[in-house]
């Protein structure tokens, strides 16, 4: 009679008359940590030595069988550019042929996905920073549980250097710098002295002084209510343009928006009352996506610098460059919803 072979983790630990949490802490190598015995630990690999019990792919990788060159992690959901970022990426490793996985990642799930990520022994790391959205002292401390990996932050915060020279021997940061960026665009914006100026998050503190500083002498009213946040970005949009009718007296507007797609959202609605862009309502943008310019009428918007970014990344994979943070600038799309003086190029860089 052949002997039952466990095809699962629950069935491996039915087996053993042990807990499924103890076979998976001596299946990964952390039975000492977690205080298992060691002949309790030497049974379990004695018996799935002996059934050629497979698990799931980090048990292929602790074998030999496969190896795995990169792992990409972001959050279970991303939009606009970060989406890009994640296909644009995706297909490149694909085309070079690198044994890769993707690992979702957020607060809650920490602790499984390091573990992952340890059992697959990964060389490179990629992070999709904005999308994860955790701080800087989580990342440190999952970079120092995994010694021999390398690690790239592909579109890092603004003050990435901190976690480089925690980690200069295994991490790179891609970084646009927002901050300056917006504070250029939105000196445009200001330039065209228009009564009110609304910005919504732009992620730049630009004090009162700084205003006068551009010879900007206009009152600026930055309004973000709670009830513009949330995962329908059209909706967030139209939310915001009924917002702009409403202060909308006939006097020309200075709007700066940080999403393309909420930018859709507000031009509907704009569109709808009749009022002009740029004519009435200047309206500059962020990221830049392909479609803004097939809106109602072409978007002006600030793009994301993806094409550098990504030749960067896939000079790393195959590079040793570590411990240093790459700016990219990003540069001008120039829609039909903001007037710029003409000497302004269409491609400008900051």
């Amino acid at each position: 009679m052949n002997e039952f072979v466990p095809k699962t983790m629950n069935e491996l630990a039915a087996a053993l008359g042990l807990s499924r949490a103890t076979v998976s802490y001596v299946l990964n190598n952390s039975w000492r940590e977690h205080k298992i015995g060691e002949k309790t630990a030497l049974r379990v690999q004695e018996y799935v030595k002996k059934v050629q019990f497979v698990p799931n792919r980090a048990s292929l990788t602790l074998r030999g069988t496969i190896s795995t060159d990169v792992a990409i992690l972001t959050s279970p959901s991303i939009y606009d550019h970060q989406r890009r970022i994640f296909f644009d990426l995706l297909e490149n490793i694909q085309n070079r042929n690198f044994r890769y996985v993707l690992l979702p990642i957020n607060p809650k799930n920490l602790g499984q996905t390091v573990q992952e990520l340890r059992q697959l022994k990964v060389k490179n790391i990629i992070v999709l920073t904005r999308s994860c959205r955790l701080d800087q002292e989580i990342w440190s401390r999952i970079i120092s549980s995994l010694p021999d990996s390398r690690w790239l932050f592909y579109d890092a915060w603004d003050d990435s250097e901190k976690l480089i020279a925690e980690h200069p021997d295994t991490v790179t940061a891609l970084e646009v710098n927002r901050d300056q960026a917006y504070r250029h665009w939105l000196k445009l914006l200001l330039k065209l002295k228009r009564k009110y100026f609304f910005s919504f998050e732009s992620y730049c503190d630009m004090s009162q002084e700084e205003y006068k500083d551009q010879n900007c002498n206009i009152p600026v009213e930055l309004p973000m209510p709670q009830e513009f946040y949330g995962s329908e970005l059209f909706s967030c949009g139209e939310k915001m343009g009924k917002f702009l009718v409403e202060k909308f007296t006939g006097e020309p507007i200075s709007v700066f928006i940080s999403d393309d797609s909420v930018c859709a959202g507000v031009m509907k609605v704009l569109h709808q009352h009749h009022i002009r862009l740029p004519q009435d309502i200047a309206l500059l943008s962020w990221d830049g996506l392909a479609e803004s310019q097939y809106y109602t009428q072409p978007l002006t918007t600030i793009a994301f610098p993806h094409e550098e970014l990504l030749a960067t990344a896939m000079q790393w994979l195959t590079s040793t460059l570590n411990g240093k943070t790459i700016y990219f600038k990003t540069h001008l799309l120039r829609g039909s919803t903001m007037p710029l003086d003409e000497n302004i190029p269409e491609q400008t860089i900051l």
